[in-house]
């Protein structure tokens, strides 16, 4: 009877092993491209993420007034894996770098990013992943 406790420890430690499957991700994990549609004011923006295995982000937006998509230069984005799931976003624009803590994990073919704003306001965005590879949107770069 005294190995009962242990027993049920183990029953219930591996109960729980796979909860954070999705929430441990890498790096690696969540290359690839990533889209997000919405309406601002009544025009659909769609928009691409790409997530190099660098860890660079590159953004498209596509204009569909022009049938291209626009990409942001003067904006340099960058993920850094520290493990767990937690990741720092750096952003270089305009001579400043601005970091921040986020925690990425993956739920079916969404990507999810939890952070907090300047402000001190949480939030969330869920991307879903797309087929599109970089150079779809390279070879379609508006002028």
């Amino acid at each position: 009877m005294k190995s009962l406790p242990l027993i049920l420890v183990l029953i219930l430690s591996g109960c729980g092993a796979d909860s954070d499957s999705e929430s441990d991700v890498a790096l690696k994990d969540i290359q690839g491209t990533w889209y997000e549609s919405y309406d601002d004011d009544g025009i659909n923006v769609e928009e691409y993420t790409v997530i190099r295995d660098s860890g660079d982000l590159m953004e498209y937006d596509y204009r569909a007034s022009e049938n291209c998509y626009n990409t942001y230069t003067n904006i340099v984005s960058k993920l850094e894996d520290q493990g767990h799931g937690n990741f720092i976003k750096s952003d270089y624009e305009e001579g400043e770098y601005t970091y921040q803590t986020i925690a990425i994990s993956l739920s079916g073919d969404e990507i999810i990013f939890k952070g907090t704003e300047n402000d001190g306001a949480g939030y969330e965005e869920r991307l879903t992943k797309s087929d599109f590879p970089e150079s779809y949107f390279t070879d379609l770069l508006c002028d």
